[in-house]
């Protein structure tokens, strides 16, 4: 036991004598602006709730008195609550004893008033009050005062509330020379909110990763007790079916902290629902989802155009959709197929981070590489530290195609069935088409196509001049591969050759298609004007 001071003795040796004849007493009811004598009586019940509120008064003379209320509640085989906490682990250097307790926060409800003779303490109350408003107890300890080194039993007010706020109650602290302390403690009341429900992580719509998630937020109710739960479902589960419940609790958060952990190992990839509900004492419900996607796979770009083992040039587009829910970056890269590093097609964005659906995503000037097979990478980063990539390989084409018309010379007069030869070539041949204008033509009249190469020195086609007005005509070949060459409605690359003559008879000044003594005649009129 405790040493008590002597100057204490008679008043605890009174207290002793209090316990031990309280017997089988029953709680006083006390009512507002009443008073009663205590002499102890059992509280049996279930406890809801066992919590050490620690407390400091400071004397008169600057010393101290510190220890711990012991902040506990039952529940009664009635389901109302009994509200007992008691004084222990009294310690400081102050001379004075605690002679005085006031609990704070029973306005609106009935109390009887007592204190438990079993169990651990020493000190108890002989006498308590209550104010006239009915929301103050005053517990007298003034016949046992708590001294360092000791503790009092329990003492307490039995209610008609069957909730409880664990912060909402004050207890006061007296010392003999009249300083105190309060703290907070439980109380009694009546229940109107539901719980205070969230998810504060992971984030809604945000990405989450196989393996260990923790589901944090608040699960809390500061009237009374709660039960919650932690399910999740896919999203695309009709009707709200297929949930999976992942926790179940009656511990409070009312911090942010965990509330459930969820094993996504082996769960497939797609979009996920958390819902977390609670339920109080009285009934009152209260709920938080969010959506999730959960990550197991990065999603690979789609590249549109060009397509793969397409026939390339200049500056190429890579249009496409790169992204998605839980993109981060990505990276378009390029190397010979014969091998060798990748190499950004830009060398000014070498990393990109922004989603694109359907629009050119990078773009790569071709010309600063030789022509041959290249293969072009698309990898995409996600959140969890996954890749994804697309390869396509394409041809670089930058030539241009040899067209040359070699059998005809500049103003050389043709007449007749023309034999035009010359030279069409490239690697990637798509198409050649050989045209002339003047005379009477206004645009280009075609003389013959192709889409094959010519050997130099074929004939490229025969042109018949027979019909044409005695004139003067230019020649075109014109030549293009089957290179995508630029971004906005991309042709091959080309080439073109031109040769202008003269088409009919030389001597046939006058164009009747005779040789005549008229052509002579005109022949004479023009050399006699002689010329400017």
């Amino acid at each position: 036991m405790p040493l008590i001071p002597s100057r204490s003795l008679s008043a605890s040796l009174a207290a002793i004598a209090l316990t031990a004849a309280a017997g089988q007493a029953v709680a006083v009811p006390l009512s507002p602006g009443g008073s009663v004598s205590l002499s102890g009586a059992l509280s049996p019940g279930t406890i809801v709730r066992d919590s050490l509120v620690p407390f400091t008064i400071i004397d008169g003379s600057g010393r101290t008195r510190t220890g711990f209320v012991q902040d506990r509640v039952l529940r009664r085989t009635d389901g109302t609550l009994s509200f007992q906490p008691r004084i222990r682990d009294v310690a400081g250097t102050s001379a004075f004893g605690i002679s005085g307790v006031v609990l704070e926060g029973m306005a609106g409800f009935s109390t009887d008033v007592d204190y438990d003779p079993s169990g651990v303490g020493f000190s108890v109350p002989t006498n308590c009050s209550r104010s006239g408003d009915g929301d103050n107890l005053n517990y007298s300890f003034s016949f046992a005062p708590v001294f360092g080194g000791s503790s009092s039993k329990h003492f307490y007010a039995k209610t008609d509330a069957d909730q409880f706020n664990a912060s909402g109650g004050r207890l006061t602290l007296t010392l003999e020379d009249g300083r105190s302390t309060t703290v907070a403690i439980s109380a009694p009341v009546i229940d109107t909110t539901p719980p205070n429900v969230s998810i504060t992580s992971p984030s809604p719509e945000s990405c989450v990763c196989p393996g260990l998630v923790d589901i944090r937020g608040l699960a809390c109710d500061v009237e009374s007790d709660l039960v919650y739960t932690v399910r999740v479902r896919r999203s695309g589960d009709a009707g709200g079916t297929g949930w999976t419940l992942i926790n179940a609790s009656s511990t409070e958060r009312c911090s942010p902290g965990t509330l459930a952990t969820w094993n996504t190992t082996g769960a497939p990839n797609g979009d996920y629902i958390i819902l977390v509900e609670a339920i109080n004492q009285v009934g009152l419900t209260a709920s938080a989802a969010i959506e999730v996607r959960l990550d197991t796979a990065a999603n690979p770009a789609v590249i549109r155009t060009p397509e793969t083992e397409t026939i390339i040039g200049g500056n190429i587009c890579l249009d496409g959709s790169v992204g998605g829910a839980c993109f981060t970056s990505y990276t378009a890269d390029y190397r010979p197929t014969a091998g060798g590093p990748f190499l950004p097609v830009d060398t000014s964005t070498p990393v990109y981070t922004r989603a694109v659906t359907n629009d050119p995503f990078a773009n790569w000037n071709t010309r600063t590489v030789p022509d041959g097979k290249y293969e072009v990478r698309v990898l995409v980063n996600d959140v969890c530290g996954r890749a994804a990539n697309t390869t396509h390989v394409y041809e670089v084409d930058n030539t241009a195609p040899i067209a040359e018309i070699t059998s005809v010379m500049p103003c050389e007069w043709v007449n007749s069935l023309v034999d035009i030869k010359g030279e069409v070539f490239d690697k990637n041949i798509s198409g050649w088409v050989l045209e002339y204008t003047g005379g009477s033509s206004r645009g280009w009249t075609r003389i013959a196509s192709g889409t094959g190469n010519i050997p130099a020195g074929d004939t490229i086609a025969i042109w018949d001049t027979t019909k044409l007005d005695r004139c003067a005509y230019t020649l075109r070949l014109r030549a293009s591969d089957k290179a995508r060459v630029g971004c906005v409605a991309p042709s091959g690359n080309a080439a073109t050759d031109m040769v202008s003559v003269n088409a009919g008879c030389e001597a046939d000044l006058n164009g009747d298609g005779v040789l005549d003594i008229f052509d002579f005649l005109m022949f004479s009129n023009l050399f006699s004007a002689g010329c400017p």
